[in-house]
């Protein structure tokens, strides 16, 4: 499912061109299996420091203390991105979105 929009592919542009990438929706979304990339986004920026990503109709599915864990022992936040994806997202708005990000008790300085 969706094998083509796996981070991973871009490995070799990274390696021959260096370029800047976001990676949307933390390289992973799909409503049929939420984080279906997110281990190999991690995997790609860990690797490539011009690789970001934002949290783009991902915030459910990254936002769990697990998933929280794994993006601050492997990258950091340095290169995390605030996104909402509103209005695509049905029944989402911006203030519903920041507030998933500020109230989240996993996500500390």
């Amino acid at each position: 499912m969706s094998e083509d929009a796996n981070p991973k592919h871009l490995k070799p542009i990274l390696e021959s061109y260096n370029p800047k990438i976001v990676l949307a929706h933390m390289g992973s979304y799909s409503a049929l299996q939420p984080g279906i990339w997110f281990d190999e986004a991690l995997n790609l920026m860990k690797k490539h420091e011009n690789v970001w990503a934002d949290t783009s109709a991902a915030g459910p599915y990254i936002l769990t203390k697990e998933n929280i864990e794994k993006i601050r022992n492997t990258i950091g936040f340095e290169r995390i991105l605030f996104g909402s994806d509103y209005p695509a997202v049905i029944g989402s708005n911006i203030n519903y979105e920041i507030k998933q990000i500020k109230e989240n008790p996993y996500l500390t300085l």
